[in-house]
């Protein structure tokens, strides 16, 4: 007889040995866990996320892939201190120990599943109110509560426009820890504790209009080192942008300046960036 989990079905039993679970986000992982679970054939501990953000918060460190397995046997003792005595002789199964990572604890020992998505960084770019902020939204969902949002623009009180739209902007994403334009993005992320579970920088084209005092050279380089810091980060990164040079060519040697930068810039993330896609009129067209 099947198992039945919110209206998902599965064959019952499961193979000897050692197991992992992988698919994308939605996929139904923890579905099946669940399912298996309520069946009895396996006990299941849903806070394996939990218990290694705060090993990682007491080590003081972020573990690279690399070290990822050493660092999961030093979690171990933990988690199985979590179980029950009348469960520790099942098979247990601990639910996304990292973003995208599955772990699991069978026979003493956990083990490490999918390859997390550390350094991924995806671009997205479009005209002015295509659908961009809500689409990285959209995609950093997955990452939890510990996602944090980079607001790029410096409030200006004096501008009462301006402001009504940063409080509609606020209202339309979930409450995560926000950083308002900071000097150094990268250097401002990696000081936060617990670390984040993926970022959002919105957006890159009021990353350029606060430093546009300074040189061109001086702005492509501050931005390739920002690139280099993302890519190396243990979080993932969406970076919004805006397409500035669809229209006539501007009157004024700075307006031209500015749509040079962006366009020069946009450039430089595309290249970096593992997925690339343009939003128009709410669309997302996938470019990379």
């Amino acid at each position: 007889m099947p198992l039945t989990h919110n209206g998902v079905s599965f064959a019952p039993g499961l193979p000897a040995g050692r197991i992992v679970i992988a698919g994308g986000p939605g996929s139904g992982k923890s579905t099946l866990l669940q399912a298996l679970a309520e069946s009895g054939e396996i006990c299941y501990e849903e806070s394996s996320r939990v218990l290694i953000r705060e090993q990682l918060a007491q080590a003081g460190r972020l573990v690279p892939w690399g070290d990822l397995s050493a660092f999961a046997q030093e979690c171990s003792e933990r988690m199985r201190a979590q179980l029950t005595d009348s469960a520790r002789h099942r098979r247990c199964f601990f639910d996304r120990g990292l973003p995208d990572l599955i772990g699991y604890l069978s026979h003493g020992g956990l083990r490490i599943g999918t390859r997390p998505t550390m350094g991924e960084l995806t671009f997205i770019t479009g005209p002015v109110r295509s659908g961009k902020s809500q689409r990285a939204v959209e995609l950093a969902t997955r990452w939890g509560s510990d996602t944090v949002f980079v607001a790029t623009y410096q409030t200006d009180a004096l501008d009462s426009e301006m402001m009504e739209r940063v409080r509609l902007h606020r209202a339309q994403r979930p409450a995560w820890r926000t950083l308002e334009a900071p000097a150094d993005v990268a250097a401002s992320l990696a000081a936060l504790a617990p670390p984040p579970s993926g970022v959002i920088l919105d957006c890159l084209t009021l990353w350029v209009g606060v430093r546009f005092t300074e040189s061109d050279q001086a702005i492509r380089t501050a931005w390739s080192v920002q690139l280099s810091e993302f890519k190396a980060a243990s979080w993932p990164t969406v970076i919004v942008s805006n397409e500035l040079g669809w229209s006539l060519v501007p009157t004024e040697p700075q307006a031209r300046r500015f749509r040079d930068l962006a366009g020069t810039l946009a450039q430089l993330t595309s290249a970096a960036a593992d997925d690339v896609w343009l939003m128009i009129a709410g669309c997302p067209l996938r470019l990379k």
